[in-house]
């Protein structure tokens, strides 16, 4: 058998070969195409069931007393229950497999467990009447969104069948050709040398576009050996696009190839060609190369061909003049940042001088001059004082709440201490007004001690300051462990272990609908002359639990009473088991 029958048997069992790899391929893109199948399905009916569900909860009417219509509402309310989980399985399936899915899903999500409460205990003909809930804005949005959602999910699915057909229609032709002519090829032997001499000389034309056309430049470097050992470099090829990353423009080709063969001198590569072709191992690296008055920063690859390199590079000098740029903003920021927080610390104690001085004198005025003024000045006199007084706070306040820094120093604290430390500096004020004050016990958490003596005071100061003249002040401190799926829920880290601390009162309360507007700063819902204070304690509280990466929020009803959930992490760096000391002190 001669070698020419050789090559041609072995050329058509490699037609086989490739023939069969086709088909394995086809087969692995069926296969994951139905995969897609199963998961757009699983993705639709399960948005399809989140929206039944929602109907449902549009129908529910949590507040039906009525027999025979709480009969009726029994399936509603047991499909609305099922609205969490449908949440969590469509996130789970967006996140592993529809990233581009991801933003819509979250808006969704989040408006859905935004209205979910309200859907738990009204009617949509309720909500609909409800100012400061979206209403029926709120609810359109989510349907539309689901609606989108799907419709995106089956053009995807559409758009990926198409491909598919194409590409099984592509792979059978493909498939059918090559069968056919390895069927054929012991009959066409006199044409295979010139099919083999076209077809090098087209993959040749082929390759010569594929490089001239390339961003990246490419050099082909020969090694020149003497006695084995290698002396330099010559270039052996260069695509079109090399020339301009070194500033070699408007120059002949030989003179183009003479500066790469410097450029491995100057850009001292010559070790790293040396290495890639005695190692047979590619390197990549960056080199900043002075090309005339202009450096330049080039990203390089490095691989070995035949007794030679083949050089890619990539002109990255932006991306380094963004890098830097980035780094002096950084740098700014922070010398900005420290001037700013040193200003704010210099400026409120120079504002504080000139208002001891107006107290201190109209103190003195008061004292000494009150029998000669009349009535409205006497009035005068104590509305200065008034004023300097809360100018004093906010100014004492503005400080505390510029000074917290989530930087700050972290230790085991036991929250039992940080109460009865509060719980003494508030003594005179709780014993003035006779408040009541039950305290559940409390665990060792890894804190910030100041912070917390901060979060705990305001919170204490709040409740006792907004005590109703109607009845008895009472404040409950009571503290849980934050079930693990509520964590999400809340948007809070999964990797930590959190606390549940509720500080509740039977003061004044206030409109539910201001709830996140208390934790502004200077946000005030009440008369100032009545209730003194800076508007700037619960907005230092809020401060204080994002640098322990907590959540705070609210829940009260005018004339009710107040509920302050603290959501707080056991440990900043880990996950720890949770504590077993949560138990009611007698």
């Amino acid at each position: 058998m001669s070698k020419k029958t050789l090559i041609l048997l072995g050329t058509s069992f490699l037609l086989f070969m490739v023939a069969a790899i086709i088909r394995f391929i086809s087969f692995t893109e069926l296969r994951a195409y139905i995969r897609e199948v199963e998961c757009s399905r699983e993705l639709i009916v399960s948005l399809e069931k989140l929206s039944t569900h929602l109907k449902s909860a549009q129908i529910y009417a949590g507040d039906t007393t009525n027999g025979a219509m709480y009969n009726f509402f029994v399936n509603n309310r047991n499909e609305i229950r099922l609205i969490p989980q449908d949440l969590e399985k469509i996130g789970k399936i967006v996140k592993d497999h529809r990233p581009k899915q991801q933003k819509q899903w979250e808006m969704v999500g989040a408006t859905v467990k935004e209205q979910l409460p309200l859907l738990q205990q009204y009617n949509l003909s309720k909500l609909a009447n409800m100012p400061g809930t979206g209403g029926l804005g709120a609810l359109l949005r989510i349907n539309t969104s689901i609606a989108y959602m799907v419709q995106q999910e089956e053009a995807e699915l559409q758009g990926k069948r198409q491909h598919l057909i194409a590409a099984q229609e592509w792979n059978d032709g493909v498939s059918l050709a090559l069968v056919l002519i390895a069927l054929l090829i012991f009959g066409i032997t006199f044409t295979h040398n010139l099919r083999l001499s076209r077809k090098e000389r087209w993959l040749e034309g082929f390759l010569s576009s594929v490089l001239d056309t390339s961003r990246a430049g490419i050099v082909s470097y020969k090694a020149i050996r003497q006695q084995n050992t290698i002396e330099k470099f010559s270039v052996a090829y260069r695509n079109d696009a090399a020339g301009p990353l070194i500033e070699a423009i408007d120059l002949s080709d030989n003179e183009i190839d003479q500066r790469f063969e410097q450029f491995v001198k100057e850009a001292k590569l010559f070790r790293h060609f040396v290495a890639v072709v005695e190692n047979d191992q590619n390197q990549e690296m960056e080199i900043a190369y002075q090309a005339g008055e202009k450096q330049i920063w080039l990203q390089l690859l490095l691989a070995k061909r035949d007794d030679g390199v083949t050089l890619s590079m990539h002109d990255i000098s932006a991306i380094k003049q963004y890098q830097e740029d980035l780094k002096t903003s950084i740098t700014e920021l922070e010398r900005s940042n420290s001037e700013l927080e040193q200003y704010a610390y210099a400026a409120s104690h120079d504002l504080q001088e000139p208002l001891r001085k107006i107290t201190t004198f109209a103190h003195m005025l008061q004292d000494t001059q009150s029998e000669n003024l009349n009535e409205k000045g006497r009035q005068y006199i104590q509305k200065i004082i008034a004023s300097t007084s809360r100018m004093t706070t906010l100014i004492r306040d503005l400080l505390n709440f510029s000074s917290l820094k989530q930087k700050d120093h972290f230790e085991n604290l036991d929250l039992n201490d940080v109460l009865e430390s509060v719980l003494q500096d508030l003594e005179l004020a709780i014993q003035q007004k006779e408040v009541r004050i039950s305290a559940e016990h409390l665990p060792e958490i890894e804190a910030i001690p100041l912070q917390m003596h901060q979060l705990f005071y305001n919170l204490l100061t709040n409740a006792v300051k907004f005590a109703s003249p109607n009845r008895k002040p009472e404040i409950r401190i009571t503290c849980g462990t934050l079930p693990h799926e509520q964590k999400e829920r809340f948007g809070l880290n999964p990797q930590l272990s959190y606390l549940q601390l509720m500080v509740a009162d039977n003061g004044i309360g206030f409109d539910r609908q201001h709830a996140n507007q208390i934790f502004g700063l200077f946000k005030r819902l009440n008369n100032k002359e009545l209730y003194t204070g800076s508007g700037i304690g619960l907005a230092l509280c809020k401060r204080v639990m994002d640098n322990h990466q907590g959540l705070i929020f609210a829940e009260s009803e005018e004339g009710m009473g107040a509920r302050f959930y603290l959501l707080l992490p056991t440990s900043q760096h880990q996950n720890l088991a949770p504590l077993a000391s949560l138990k009611k002190s007698a």
